[in-house]
């Protein structure tokens, strides 16, 4: 079964939320199952740079979120997304705060970094 890239908008904001929130979200979930945990904790690379000390930096860049995801299951999805999409929002406006500092006593922390990049036409296969 394939999902477009339609219906997962369609889906996002019958949720009142993004699509990367989604996307986001459904990897958190992934990574607590797969754990056998109530929560996750990865990276989530986004682009952009609105930190004025970086107006004359000439370099590539990464901005690294940390994104914790609680995986109750009394959460109703809405509400997990909602949050999971302030979470991600908070943490982009502040910037310049060492990955490790943000990381710092969460236990079971995985070593990924989930990069979101979908276009108009993708489809998303699930098995």
């Amino acid at each position: 079964m394939a999902i477009t890239m339609e219906q997962l908008t369609l889906y996002a904001s019958q949720l009142n939320t993004t699509v990367n929130a989604v996307l986001t979200g459904i990897v958190g979930i992934a990574i607590a199952e797969a754990c056998g945990e109530d929560s996750a904790a990865f990276a989530v690379g986004y682009n952009g740079r609105n930190d004025s000390r970086l107006t004359h930096t000439f370099g590539c860049i990464a901005n690294i979120l940390l994104v914790k995801c609680r995986v109750d299951g009394d959460l109703l999805l809405r509400d997990y997304f909602g949050e999971l999409q302030k979470q991600i929002f908070d943490a982009m406006s502040v910037t310049m705060v060492p990955f490790t500092e943000m990381a710092e006593g969460y236990t079971n922390f995985l070593d990924i970094v989930f990069v979101n990049q979908t276009g108009e036409n993708d489809a998303f296969a699930l098995e």
